[in-house]
């Protein structure tokens, strides 16, 4: 597959792949998670994997929202915070 091919999809842990359903890399990407590795895939609706880094707008989709808080989520849980 082009994820193992290029981005080793089988390797490292501790990292969040944001994937949208318009976004022209999105067959490419990562989009299952891997929880035991702690590899996590988010899928940002409505939107693209840069979506989720912008500042908030008062327009963001809810799906860029729901992207960012789950995001956050899982980093929180990575610092002990």
């Amino acid at each position: 597959s082009i994820n193992a091919e290029y981005m080793g999809a089988d390797s490292g842990s501790y990292i969040i792949y944001p994937n949208g359903a318009i976004d022209g890399w999105f067959l490419g990407g990562i989009l299952h998670s891997r929880p035991e590795d702690e590899v996590w895939s988010v899928n940002v609706t409505l939107g693209a994997h840069h979506f989720d880094l912008r500042g908030s707008y008062h327009l963001d989709t809810p799906g860029v929202r729901a992207a960012r808080r789950q995001e956050m989520d899982i980093l929180l849980r990575w610092l002990g915070a």
